[in-house]
This record gives C-alpha cells, structure tokens and sequence, in this order.
C-alpha cells in the first residue's frame, strides 16, 4: 500500500514489550499486589489485611529471598496525607510494645504517587482471636493489659494519642508480647489538622466513649454548629476498657447514656465480676474504673493504672492462676439437638400451614439465640491445646536461633574478656594479701553485688514464705512397670546445655557464695495415692521423660530464662509421652535451696478437663542447677526444661 513505512520486528517487539509495561502499571493495584512485585527496593510477598487507608503486606529487601521479613503498608489513594503523620507520630514514640517504624517514601505507580511506610514485622495473634483460643488466666490478661497501658503511657508522654485503640488493633507474640499496630488515625502535638470540623475523629463507634456519642448527635442535629471534639486520654482509656471488657465477657459493655452523680456504676453497665465471676476483684473494679461514665472518674493515666495492676499481680493469689472460662463439654453422640425435634404432630388445620412456618422460623432463631448463650464464655479444650502448642513451636524456634547467638557472642566474650578478668583478680589478690586481709571475703562482697541483677519485670513476684514439703502420701501396692528401651527417654540437652548460664567453679568462690540459698531440698517421700496406677494406664514409666515448659505464668519476655522461687509451680507439656499429651499441665511445689532447684509434681491436667495423680520430679532426679544471675527468693532456670517419672520423691 503506498504511504506506509515498513515496521521491523525489532521495533514491533520494542513496541510490544513497552505497551505491556504501561498496560502493567495501569492494571496494578496498591490494594492488590502480587507476590513478587517490587515496591521500590522492597519485594512483596504475601498480602496480610487492609485497614482505613492502607493496604499491608509482607515484604523482604529486593535480592535477598531469604532475608527478614517487614510490613510495608501502602496507601490505597494517592498522596494521602494521613501516612506522613503516622510516621511522624511513630519516629516520636519508642516503646518495646508500639510497632518500630523502619523507613518511610512515596512509590510511583505510573502517573501517581503511593505512600508508604516498612515497619517491623510482628508475628502474632489480634488480642481477640488469641483470647479466643486459649483459656487465659487472669494473670497473663493482666500481663497484657499491663503492656497496653505502658505502650499508651510512652505515647502520651510525648503528646500522642493513638484513637482508634481497639483489641483488633493488638498482636499477641507467641512468647506473650504486645505490639500496638495501626497509628494512623493517631495525633501528636502540633500534628496539622487531617479531618473536617463537622466529622467525628478516626475509630470505631463500639470503642467511643459516651462523650464522644453526645458529641455525634449534637453534630448531627446541627450540622457545622459544633466545634471539633476535643479526643483526651480519657477517650482513649474508654477504649481499652471496652477491648478488655470484652476479652473477659465475650461481648462488648452496653451504651451508656447518663447517669446520675450520685450513683455507684454506670447505668446499664453490668461489671465484668456479674458476667463472669472467674475475674478477680481487683481487676473487674479496674476496668469499670475505665469505663466510668464521667471522665473525671477514670484513672488519672495509663502509666498509673499499670503500676495499680502490677501491684495486684504481685500480691494476688491463686484465683489469679485459675482458667478464667468454663470448659465446653462435648455432645453425646446419641444425643437429639432442639433443632431435630418435630415441630408438630398429628393433622394440621387448613389455613394455618402460615403460621406454623413462622413459629418454626422463630423458634429456630430462639434455639440459636439460647445455643450462643450456652456457648458464650467457654472454651474448646482441644482448640486451646492446639494454640498452645502452635505458641510453644514458634518459641522453640526462636529458642534455636537466640542459643546459637548467646554461644556465639558468649564464647567471643570469653576469648576477649577472659585475660582481664584474670589479670584482675590476681591484681585483688595480691593487694588483700598486702593488707593482711582475708581476700575471699572481699571477692565474695564484691562480687556478690556485682552479680546480682537489677530486679526486673519478671522478679517483681513475692516469694511465697510456706515452703514445707509436702505431708508424705501412703503407698502403692501396685509396681511400675520396667521401662522399655523405646519409652526410657534421656533428659534433653538443655538441662546439660547451661555452660555458659549456670554457675561454674571456674568463676571463683565469688559465684559459689551468689549460688547458694537458705532453703534446703524436701526429704524423700511417696507418691500420691493413685499416682502409680494413672501413670500405669497413662503408659508413664519409671525413668520416663518429656520436655515442658517451666512456668505458663511467664509466657515470655525477651529472656532465655523463668524466674523462679519456693512455692506452687504449673507447668506446660510440650512434648507427648505416652498419653500425656501435650497441653497438659503439671501442678507441682518447686525448692530453690543450695544452689539446685528440686520440684515435685502431683498432678496433671490433660487437655480434655480430666485430672489424673502423678510422680515427676523437675528435671532428672537431682532436680536442674541455678543459671547465672540468680539469687535467693528469684532463680533464673531455662524456660523449657523436662520432667521425669518417678515411683517414690528421691
């Protein structure tokens, strides 16, 4: 044809591949991204959620396939500017418990530009769904609650509020840590305003405090009359007292719409002790504190209300260790639901076929209604062991990873730290030897304050003062049977595995003096009455073995250690041995005297509600030794240990 100019096929392949990529930036979406796709030097690889105004994903650094993972959230519109204040609100807020802000930038997607934010990434469950699958005690919710409180402490310390605070707005870590995720509704001194005057402030209307309801229905009868609400610390502790009103409920706090003055709770506010009796006291009266009707009412601030329930939890007795739901009880397999049941017999009468079908439709509803009730504030024990289990891996994993750093870092301690130290104690030697003064006395002065560590979070318990053995149980005719090789398991390696943690000769008298403690180890006893024959039927055999974990009141903080001291101890199976299975846990006494930590298990109560007498001991027969840093009244042991079977207390 005359006028046309021949194309080659490089340049229609050119063509081709260029319109493919512009077709590619048209077609890709911020709200749907695909694994593998770049977001400047980030590279996505799973889509986890979408919120308000962004879209969040898993990403790792671009060519590094094995790398660590971080969350990047994207904004879904252009330019949005609710992402700048977010990451000038997260660069002011540094607390273990808020989500640490990597980096921040803007991503152009063909013609226009996404904002973004890299944070860390936080594996874990919401607040909600970790209650959910578990059956808590009161001490970890406190634990929890504590953590929140301190997180929105550090925020406003520095003039931020979060507001838009609620239970899906909480991870829970496997190891029990809190992260506070989605700021960005958040607000800092001097931030620039975001919304209109006639909106409400960012969040969700379940978590608004009364204030915040009159204030939306005064806006609405005059429309750009009122004047923008003023959110306060207050609004914001409303909020977490309707997120933990409902972990311990089941069901949110009813609306409140005035009360008068003088009376002592909230109209049609039911306390959390009424809806759930399993709560104690102290802590049902601190969360009605926070969802008082009058903001004066509640606490003066987050960090002293932390400070109230730390106190609690240190005083508190075992109603603070006791499950805080009711177990589910399975159904029958012979058993006939309501919903089976014929609706009506015999012959039915013309003409009323209409209104039998609605009697059978609301009574299906009622039937539903009262099944909810039924279920409401129980829990599942085979879902709980399931999530406790899937928590205890995920630990063990970590475990692996921070034993292999703690061997590493400690022996280049030692090859780098070790001629000083011994440089340094000749040198004390010598000048005590000068003064005619007895120098192991010194060491152990010196080195003894030296050793002991700050008390923490974890040492913060009262050592409980009974510390008698227990009275001996009569015993059994029945033998144990021999153990088979199979089932004859050896102690796992970490009670063997503390060379650098434990307290070693090597280190001096000092140390010896730091290890040791006034409490002296139980004398020898029997069994508990039916302990042999349950172990017997369980397939438990003497010398037998499983790993657990020491203490389910520490479910973790950043330590490889349980701080531990005389008194009650509940364990945790996490490993299945004969048929115990995991889940289980072990109701013992644990003595921390001369140096060596001896504990004594009674009892075990296996996921499935049943409890059965046992004989374990902690550890092998001489019980575990003390790891480095401990003293009297708080014993650093490892976090998972083992128990062993016994036919009689050594």
């Amino acid at each position: 044809m005359e006028g046309t100019v021949p194309v080659s096929s490089e340049s229609l392949e050119l063509g081709l591949r260029h319109a493919e990529a512009v077709l590619g930036r048209v077609l890709l979406s911020p709200e749907w991204l695909p694994p593998g796709t770049r977001v400047d030097r980030w590279e996505v690889v799973e889509r986890l959620g979408a919120g308000g105004y962004g879209t969040t994903y898993s990403v790792r650094r671009a060519g590094r396939p094995r790398g660590r993972l971080y969350a990047l959230k994207l904004s879904r519109r252009p330019g949005e500017r609710w992402f700048a204040r977010e990451a000038a609100l997260l660069a002011r807020v540094r607390h273990r418990a808020v989500v640490r802000l990597i980096t921040h930038g803007v991503w152009r997607l063909g013609p226009v530009e996404h904002p973004y934010l890299v944070m860390e990434y936080v594996e874990g469950e919401s607040l909600y769904a970790w209650a959910l699958a578990r059956n808590p005690t009161a001490r970890q919710v406190t634990g929890l609650l504590v953590q929140v409180l301190e997180a929105l402490a550090a925020a406003h310390r520095q003039g931020a509020l979060h507001r838009d605070f609620k239970g899906d707005n909480v991870l829970v870590t496997p190891d029990g840590r809190v992260k506070v995720l989605d700021w960005g509704a958040g607000w800092y001194a001097g931030a620039p305003v975001l919304t209109a005057t006639a909106r409400l402030p960012p969040g969700s209307p379940r978590y608004y405090s009364p204030q915040l309801f009159m204030w939306r229905v005064l806006s609405e009868r005059r429309p750009g009359a009122s004047s923008p609400y003023a959110y306060s610390v207050a609004d914001e502790l409303y909020a977490v007292g309707v997120s933990f009103y409902r972990l311990l409920t089941d069901q949110y706090p009813a609306a409140q719409w005035g009360m008068p003055r003088e009376a002592a709770e909230p109209h049609g506010l039911r306390a959390v002790r009424d809806l759930n009796p399993h709560v104690p006291e102290a802590l049902s009266e601190a969360l009605m504190r926070l969802l008082a009707f009058e903001p004066e009412r509640r606490p003066e601030s987050a960090a002293l209300l932390a400070g109230e329930l730390r106190q609690h939890v240190s005083d508190g007795g075992p109603a603070w260790d006791a499950p805080l739901f009711d177990w589910r009880e399975r159904t029958a397999s012979g058993s006939r639901t309501t919903l089976e049941a014929e609706e009506v017999r015999g012959p039915v009468m013309p003409g009323q076929e209409v209104a039998l079908r609605d009697a059978r439709v609301r009574h299906l509803e009622a039937a539903r209604r009262l099944r909810e009730v039924r279920e409401l504030r129980r829990r599942d024990p085979a879902r709980v062991a399931a999530a406790e289990a899937r928590s205890l891996r995920a630990l063990q994993a970590r475990g692996r990873g921070g034993r292999a750093r703690l061997l590493f870092w400690g022996a280049f301690t030692v090859l780098l730290v070790g001629p000083l130290v011994a440089g340094l104690t000749v040198w004390g030697l010598r000048r005590a030897l000068a003064r005619e003064e007895p120098a192991l006395a010194v060491s152990e002065a010196r080195n003894v304050q030296q050793m002991a560590p700050r008390p923490g979070p974890e040492e913060a318990h009262k050592p409980l003062t009974d510390t008698s053995p227990p009275v001996p149980f009569p015993q059994e005719k029945a033998a144990m049977t021999p153990p088979s090789p199979q089932q004859a398991a050896v102690i796992p390696t970490p009670a063997r595995s503390g060379t650098l943690k434990r307290c070693s000769a090597a280190v001096g008298a000092a140390v010896l003096t730091a290890c040791t403690g006034a409490q002296v180890r139980p004398d020898a006893s029997r069994c508990p009455t039916g302990a042999l024959e349950a172990m017997r039927k369980l397939g438990l055999n003497k010398t037998g073995s499983a790993s657990i974990y020491t203490d389910i009141r520490q479910p973790g903080m950043g330590s490889e250690d349980a701080i531990v001291h005389d008194g009650p101890i509940v364990s945790l199976v996490i490993e299945q041995y004969g048929d115990l299975p995991k889940g289980t846990r072990l109701y013992g006494r644990l003595w921390t005297g001369e140096g060596r930590v001896t504990g004594r298990y009674t009892q075990a109560e296996l996921p499935d509600g049943s409890i059965h007498p046992v004989c374990f001991v902690y550890g092998n027969f001489d019980g575990g030794e003390w790891n480095e840093g401990s003293k009297p009244g708080a014993v650093r042991v490892p976090r998972t240990f083992a128990y062993t079977v016994v036919d009689s207390f050594p």
